[in-house]
Order: C-alpha cells, then structure tokens, then sequence
C-alpha cells in the first residue's frame, strides 16, 4: 500500500525524502529483524526509507486512518528526536571530547607497552613489596642526577637503600609521600 501511494506520487519524493535502502543494507536488517521469507510472501522488493520531511509527506499521500495515526507517531518521534539532539548538544560535544581523550590515552598506552625502553616508572599492588624494591633499588643504581620518588608506603628500608646509594653518589633526591610509615 505505501508502495503504491508513493509510486502515484513520485513527484512529492525528492532523493532528500526518500531513498531506497540496497541489498546489503537490507540483508543487514533483516539479520537483526524477525522478516518473512520473500518467497513465502514476504518482502519481495527493497523497502524505502524516509527522512523527517519524507515522512511528512508520506502522512499527506496516505488517508487510512490507521495510516494517520502511524504517520502522526513518526513526525512526533521526529520532533522529539531533533528536540533532544539540540538539548544535548554539549553533552554530545562532551562525550565526543572524552572519546578522543580516551583514544588518545589508549594510543599513548599501546606506545609505551610497545617500546623497548627501560622502564624508569612502576605501578606496584599490595601483596608486590618484593617487586617494588627490586625496581626501586635498580632505578636508584641508574640515576645520574636526581631522583624524585611519589610514594605512600615508604618504610624505612627504602630509606636504607637510598642512604647506601647516596654514600657513593651526589644524588637530589625528593620524595613525595603523604605520611610516613615505620
């Protein structure tokens, strides 16, 4: 019935009012939708798809009453539609920046993971004291200058290590922690 209501008024469907989907687009959607079989009276034609203003005119050609009532859903869902992109229209642009913001970070990430550099940072958990002093102490022995050193859970045995290195060693060295433990 649409079919034929938009064939005798072909002249009311510019290509920005209606289009017709391909095949691929239209196997696409038939893989997510539940579609008759075309040779059991299904579809047997690629379907049309409308814009805001062809779905406009398709409420005027068409005069059922159940057409009617379908094509005043549609431009509501249309006008509720452009009504919510422009009130979003920050938090669209806010999210667009945290995407490229995250991308940037997981680019950043697969850069470090990939290099061959020696590590001079490390993230340690709890349960990994061995792992973090074994790093530490290597990343003391390397440093020519100066040492900076952001740590909550410094204990006096890291002290220590840095009071043996620095017996041959003129190192700056500043640490930065929020209490420190005995």
């Amino acid at each position: 019935m649409l079919n034929k209501a938009v064939k005798r008024n072909i002249e009311r469907f510019p290509n920005d009012f209606m289009f017709q989907l391909s095949k691929n687009e239209f196997d696409g959607l038939k893989s997510q939708f539940v579609i008759s079989n075309s040779n059991r009276g299904g579809v047997r034609k690629l379907p049309y798809v409308f814009t805001e203003q062809g779905a406009s005119m398709v409420a005027s050609v068409l005069s059922s009453k159940i057409a009617i009532d379908v094509s005043i859903q549609i431009i509501r869902i249309f006008v509720n539609f452009r009504k919510f992109t422009s009130e979003n229209v920050l938090l669209f642009d806010k999210v667009k920046k945290l995407e490229n913001k995250v991308n940037e970070h997981d680019n950043k990430l697969k850069q470090i993971i990939n290099t061959n550099l020696p590590t001079n940072e490390g993230i340690f958990y709890n349960g990994q004291i061995f792992d973090a002093y074994v790093f530490v102490s290597k990343l003391i022995k390397t440093a020519k200058k100066s040492i900076i050193l952001i740590d909550n859970y410094i204990n006096e045995s890291l002290m220590l290590i840095f009071s043996s290195i620095y017996s041959y060693k003129e190192l700056g060295i500043k640490i930065l922690i929020k209490q420190f433990k005995k």
